[in-house]
């Protein structure tokens, strides 16, 4: 209604509206940013780990082939040596596959916490439709990742440009000496330009994370006229809460005036307020309010007291007191005590006379 209305959303996203848009998988989260984190956990672990991992599984292969197999090979043996191959892949690499594992979880929870949502699953036509993929494509959102694919192209291509500068001469003896040190110097090269692509991919996941944010809390933001129909429905119509409030006034007031011919007296300031008070020397410690009201209720209070001859005494200050200062149902404060005292034992003068 508010777009139609052409509003501008210029508003802050309620906890509703964040809500909301995580329950139907609406998150900020940068694809690019937990691709190049992954990337360099495990490039770290090929560094730290690679040559045990690759001296492990060399062991394994020379025990398995010092034991050739006699015969024509079948199908069976294929499927028993490639079950042997994973065992001791998974056994090697399983503590590195772990640690991707871990970060990858840590990645995500990182960007959006902890939110499940099957609503991206749902079916959802619109996606099929040639339509709604050509205005996707030709949407800013399309501008941007095409920028984007741009921008990591070109940040990988300097930085690898930059790091092979000054490799040259590596390169150049790579092929000299040795297998073995040909093979460890190649390792070694491969794992450090892998390195340096992986930190670009980083550098444009970061940015790109931070793009992703933006978009989201601006395509979070509400209307005015949005963030004052959410208030109604959480808070309530105004006019049905005034209802129930005139009505719990209304019975309220109904209960107090069934309790007014229970008081022993009714105190007033003559006309704006009324206090009822009720006290049983046997049965009660204090003297106790137990209706109370003002202009228009409190003339009914004393109308209700003098037709159930109930005494009815003008004390303006202490009437207004207790008014504002005592509650229905609670006892009079002990430093009131003298002055009820005297006005009981005038009431009680009144009925025995």
């Amino acid at each position: 209604m508010a777009e139609d209305l052409g509003q501008p959303r210029t508003e802050e996203a309620t906890p509703r509206r964040r809500q909301e848009a995580r329950d139907q998988g609406q998150i900020a989260l940068s694809q690019d940013l937990s691709a190049a984190i992954i990337l360099l956990t495990c490039l770290a672990a090929l560094w730290w780990g690679g040559r045990g991992v690759a001296m492990q599984l060399l062991g394994a292969v020379r025990n398995g082939l010092q034991h050739p197999v006699t015969g024509d090979w079948g199908a069976g043996d294929t499927l028993v040596t490639a079950h042997w191959l994973t065992g001791q892949l998974t056994a090697s690499a399983g503590l590195i596959v772990g640690i991707l594992f871990v970060v990858s979880l840590a990645i995500a929870l990182g960007q959006s916490g902890f939110n499940v949502s099957f609503k991206p699953l749902e079916a959802n036509w619109e996606r099929l439709s040639p339509a709604s993929g050509w205005s996707k494509l030709m949407s800013w959102d399309g501008v941007v990742r095409g920028i984007s694919v741009l921008l990591k192209v070109s940040v990988v291509s300097a930085v690898l440009v930059w790091y092979l500068a000054d490799r040259v001469q590596l390169l150049r003896i790579l092929g000299e000496g040795s297998l073995g040190r040909g093979i460890a110097l190649g390792w070694q090269l491969a794992l450090e330009t892998a390195m340096v692509i992986a930190g670009g991919f980083f550098i444009v996941g970061a940015a790109d994370y931070l793009y992703q944010r933006l978009r989201h809390e601006q395509r979070l933001k509400m209307t005015r006229e949005e963030v004052k129909r959410e208030h109604k429905e959480d808070d309530g119509d105004p006019h049905v809460k005034a209802r129930i409030r005139r009505l719990q006034r209304e019975a309220a007031e109904r209960k107090m005036i069934q309790d007014v011919p229970k008081a022993t007296v009714v105190l007033t300031n003559p006309t704006h307020f009324a206090v009822a008070i009720r006290y049983d020397r046997h049965t009660m410690s204090a003297p106790m309010v137990i209706a109370k009201g003002s202009d228009r209720f409190a003339r009914r209070i004393a109308e209700v007291a003098r037709q159930n001859g109930i005494p009815v005494l003008e004390r303006k200050p202490l009437t207004r007191l207790l008014y504002k200062s005592v509650k229905i149902g609670q006892s009079i404060p002990p430093e009131l005590f003298q002055a009820l005292a005297e006005i009981l034992a005038h009431v009680y003068r009144l009925k025995r006379a």
